[in-house]
């Protein structure tokens, strides 16, 4: 099973609140987290992290579902991943925008 996971600018080793407004990025390799919950499934391969800035996900949804969507349509994914955001505003609403729209478009399970 191929999984995709989406992280913000902090556990993307983009950078802090400074970073904040980063646009969503697509590193050729897995990052941050992205290496740990590979680990964590011998089932599933996390293949691709998506990296997006916490107060550009909030303040420009429709701009960054349209980038992320515009990525996401080259790849083949079974399930899609978001977080940890713990008890984090603006980064849980993200995830939860982000996991919403990918679910609506794609027809995945999305955590």
């Amino acid at each position: 099973m191929k999984a995709i996971h989406y992280i913000n600018q902090f556990f993307g080793q983009v950078g802090g609140e400074t970073a904040a407004d980063a646009a969503p990025s697509f590193p050729e390799k897995l990052i941050g987290c992205s290496l740990m919950l590979n680990g964590m499934m011998p089932d599933v391969e996390v293949t691709h992290t998506i990296i997006c800035g916490d107060n550009y996900v909030t303040n420009h949804t429709d701009e960054a579902l349209k980038e992320i969507f515009a990525f996401l349509d080259g790849q083949e994914f079974d399930i899609f991943f978001a977080g940890p955001a713990f008890m984090a505003g603006r980064y849980g609403v993200g995830c939860g925008l982000v996991c919403k729209a990918v679910a609506e478009k794609y027809g995945v399970p999305v955590i």
